[in-house]
């Protein structure tokens, strides 16, 4: 393989990766606008979307979130973890209305984060 081939692949692969890092995140806010349309009460005061955020609880700490005490083992969060992710997995509620699946996805999202920080915290990785 010659200088000028190796030069013509990573040139058209740092281009194909700017496609995608420009293009790919437009593709999901299109999809989120979208999305707040649907959720939004038929007066267009979104009241019902600022409701959903609300009761996620989108600020609770990590340990409300999977429903444990904060002092909880790793095992326990753990156990916390699968429990309340099997009630909010966006595959549950697949064949149902765009709104389930999007509460679904966004309770999900929380919860995985809630999970990890909760693990880094028992590893000593995470300093609060």
């Amino acid at each position: 393989m010659t200088a000028t081939e190796i030069l013509v692949i990573v040139v058209c692969l740092a281009l194909g990766y700017w496609v995608v890092a420009v293009f790919l995140p437009s593709l999901f806010e299109t999809d989120a606008v979208l999305a707040e349309g649907v959720a939004s009460t038929p007066d267009g005061s979104g009241a019902a979307h600022d409701q959903a955020d609300a009761a996620l609880g989108e600020s609770a700490p990590w340990f409300e979130v999977l429903d444990i005490p904060e002092s909880s083992l790793r095992e326990d969060i753990i156990a916390a973890y699968r429990r309340r992710i099997r009630q909010y997995h966006p595959d549950l509620v697949a064949n149902m209305g765009h709104e389930l699946r999007e509460l679904a996805e966004r309770r999900s999202r929380q919860i995985n984060a809630a999970y990890d920080l909760g693990l880094k915290l028992r590893s000593g990785m995470y300093e609060a």
